[in-house]
């Protein structure tokens, strides 16, 4: 009995070999713009751009501090840093249960943030022929660098960080003190 094409291991071997011995297409020569680690948040896949990403590390106890939005669910402290955690689902209005087990460290030229995350999905490369302006989260554009064809929404860390509603204004911390 002849094998078929597709049994065949000669007729396979000799497959992989002439795609293997291509010339790269312009597709396969487009510039990666970063490497993104993909996390989960509720039905989302968010990008963190790895070079902003410090790292991730299971989520260690949450000190609550009173008046705090529920998007801002406390302080950890890591290695001596006191971080302020960021629940981007409570932020932006992503829908889930789920617990955060891990934390997403993120540094900008704003400062850090520890950033509460579902689940790690892994690491990938962001093509800059891959990536779609435009997309909004939580209603608003500037968050997002854009999308991945495999629907990863690129976070703009720096514009997180940047967000004033992130920031202690001097006047409040005294206020804050009983001044």
């Amino acid at each position: 009995m002849t094998p078929s094409p597709q049994t065949d291991p000669k007729k396979i071997l000799e497959a992989r070999a002439a795609l293997l011995a291509r010339q790269p297409s312009a597709d396969d020569q487009a510039t990666v713009v970063s490497e993104a680690a993909v996390v989960q948040l509720g039905r989302e896949r968010l990008g963190i751009p790895a070079a902003l990403l410090r790292e991730i590390v299971p989520t260690p106890p949450v000190a609550q501090l009173p008046k705090l939005p529920a998007w801002l669910p406390g302080i950890v402290q890591l290695r001596g840093e006191l971080l302020t955690v960021l629940d981007l689902r409570q932020w932006l209005g992503i829908r889930s249960t789920e617990p955060t087990p891990f934390l997403a460290i993120v540094q900008g030229s704003q400062g850090s943030i520890a950033i509460a995350v579902e689940e790690v999905l892994g690491f990938t490369e962001v093509r800059e022929d891959a990536l779609d302006e435009g997309h909004a989260l939580g209603g608003d554009s500037g968050l997002t660098l854009g999308v991945t064809r495999d629907l990863t929404l690129l976070l703009n860390v720096e514009k997180i960080l940047g967000d004033s509603r992130l920031l202690v204004s001097q006047g409040a911390a005294g206020r804050g003190r009983g001044k």
